[in-house]
């Protein structure tokens, strides 16, 4: 259940109450808004839209039970338009509706990590409120138009940042752009993770959550992926190397541990297994690299290297000296590191991996650029 805000519904059941009193105020302002309105309620599959009705402080309703009555979901979507009353409530929605939307699909964004240093330790007064009130009174205090919406749910405050400003076109009217960025902060850890920053806006943010956090110095890693808590858990272990216990762990870290199970080795009297001590070696050696637990779930990994070119005799490499060779491997699968794992066990892979492939869950990056040896 989240905290002030769109809740995730315990039954299966969706309310409407049928009102076609919608007040329209100025027909100007309204359709931009309702337009946005349809918009994000399509993107919602018919079964998520259980969700969106079942939360009573946003849409007064009488109960439909959509999974039993054959509503379309075009005729869902009228019914809840129908019972915001004015133009105001509209705008108040959207926000929480987009929020909502980018929690139940956060996989489908590319997210990244920036980690605040030398944060303040008390941090129990950093609420939804507190938090969005300190973004908002900073970032308005820039050229543009800035609505900071924050909620929390599961620990974490999943916040909305809108950015508005003027743009003037070669007619020389003056047309008002909107774009829109998310922002994922868990108090008690140093990270916040963004999607959708325009580059414009990245320093602006960042200085923001620097001076809402109240850090002294806020670095972008070189760390991005779809699956939340997989970011976060790398950068954890980063700062926190390794561990076995599961206290103070995030929430986000914690729900998705998933403790490996031991290797079982079958005993044979009657057969003798030359090769059992090899065995027994390369599963130690694989445990004391990857850890007891199943590996961040990091679907991409790119290796840069530059590099000189070798073979030639000293007149051909003096002229050869300024173009240097790049090359970049890309990694990428459902579990990368889990990939990295496997071909270890199944001996693919030579056991002494170097530093950048075997410590990959330790470095808090998946983008590593190879420095060559002098």
């Amino acid at each position: 259940m989240s905290e002030g805000g769109l809740a995730i519904p315990t039954q299966n059941s969706a309310t409407v109450r049928p009102n076609n009193d919608v007040q329209s105020v100025n027909r100007n302002e309204v359709d931009p808004i309702l337009t946005r309105l349809k918009r994000i309620l399509r993107k919602f599959r018919k079964d998520e839209l259980a969700t969106v009705v079942a939360t009573s402080a946003v849409f007064k309703i009488a109960e439909v039970d959509i999974n039993r009555q054959p509503i379309d979901k075009e005729a869902l979507i009228k019914g809840l338009i129908s019972v915001l009353e004015d133009v105001s409530e509209m705008q108040r929605i959207v926000p929480l509706l987009e929020l909502l939307y980018i929690r139940l699909h956060s996989n489908m964004r590319t997210w990244h990590v920036l980690q605040v240093r030398n944060m303040e330790e008390q941090q129990e007064n950093v609420t939804p409120e507190y938090f969005q009130k300190l973004l908002s009174d900073y970032l308005n205090r820039s050229k543009y138009e800035v609505n900071v919406t924050c909620q929390l749910y599961e620990e974490g405050l999943w916040t909305r940042i809108s950015f508005t400003e003027p743009v003037r076109k070669r007619s020389q009217m003056v047309v008002f752009k909107e774009s829109t960025s998310f922002l994922l902060y868990y108090p008690w850890t140093p990270y916040v993770l963004y999607c959708d920053l325009k580059v414009a806006h990245q320093e602006l943010v960042q200085r923001a959550i620097l001076q809402t956090l109240r850090g002294t110095k806020v670095k972008k890693l070189p760390l991005t992926g779809h699956k939340i808590s997989a970011l976060i858990q790398l950068a954890w272990q980063k700062d926190n190397c390794r561990f076995e216990e599961n206290e103070g762990l995030p929430y986000v870290i914690k729900k998705e541990l998933k403790k490996r199970k031991p290797k079982e080795f079958v005993e044979n009297s009657n057969i003798v297994n030359e090769h059992e001590h090899e065995y027994r070696k390369q599963e130690d050696y694989v445990e004391k690299q990857f850890g007891i637990y199943e590996q961040p779930s990091l679907e991409n990994i790119l290796y840069s290297i530059k590099t000189s070119f070798y073979g030639l005799d000293a007149s051909e490499k003096n002229e050869l000296d300024d173009h240097q060779v790049v090359c970049t491997v890309n990694f990428k699968g459902q579990s990368v590191l889990e990939g990295i794992r496997e071909l270890v066990c199944q001996g693919i892979a030579d056991r002494d991996l170097p530093d950048y492939v075997g410590n990959l869950s330790h470095l808090g990056v998946n983008k590593v650029t190879i420095k060559e040896d002098k």
